[in-house]
């Protein structure tokens, strides 16, 4: 959110980047499954081998804070004429007081500015639902050749199909106000591929 609140009083805008992440977690793992010929569990059957064997576990976890936001209100208010700005609300209590997750806002802790004022809420100043993932994966080779082979990979994205909700409606004097409508991510995908390598 770019949108000055008051052109006078540029120095009232300082606060987070819309996109500030300020915490920042991603890690990956491969782990080559110890099944098959030479590995720890040898069947020491060629058939069961084949089919136990070359199977490697994969996965990526994301972790970050959520995204900024403040809640707007009228931007007659204020009586600038500044239309292509914003008018943000007074903050008089605990804006979290009693959240829930398609909820986050306690109503009660804003009000509108009085007139010809602007309001208190500094910009940026709230954080929509943290953000976590896992992607997971499955691989297996098969050997043709010396240099040829093909591999079989099953994916899941968002593997624990959990949901990340974006910032509710930020707009004061909206009856959807304060409400989460939709998730900022996608849910659980499966994704099935064959590669040849050659």
């Amino acid at each position: 959110d770019c949108d000055i609140q008051d052109p006078s009083n540029l120095e009232g805008d300082r606060g987070p980047a819309a996109h500030d992440l300020t915490h920042v977690l991603s890690a990956s793992f491969v782990v080559p499954l110890p099944f098959g010929a030479g590995k720890r569990f040898d069947s020491s059957n060629k058939v069961v081998n084949q089919i136990i064997g070359n199977w490697q576990f994969n996965g990526i976890v994301s972790l970050d804070s959520g995204r900024r936001y403040d809640v707007h209100t009228d931007t007659v208010i204020s009586n600038t004429n500044n239309v292509d700005g914003t008018e943000r609300v007074n903050v008089i209590g605990d804006p979290h007081a009693g959240g829930t997750k398609i909820h986050p806002l306690n109503k009660d802790a804003f009000e509108d500015p009085d007139s010809f004022t602007f309001g208190t809420m500094g910009r940026n100043s709230l954080r929509a639902d943290w953000n976590k993932n896992l992607d997971l994966s499955i691989f297996r080779s098969f050997s043709i050749t010396e240099s040829k082979r093909f591999e079989f990979r099953a994916e899941a994205f968002n593997a624990t199909n959990t949901p990340v909700f974006s910032a509710p409606n930020t707009n004061f004097h909206s009856h959807n106000f304060g409400v989460v409508s939709s998730t900022a991510n996608t849910e659980r995908q499966l994704q099935f591929g064959l590669k040849f390598y050659f």
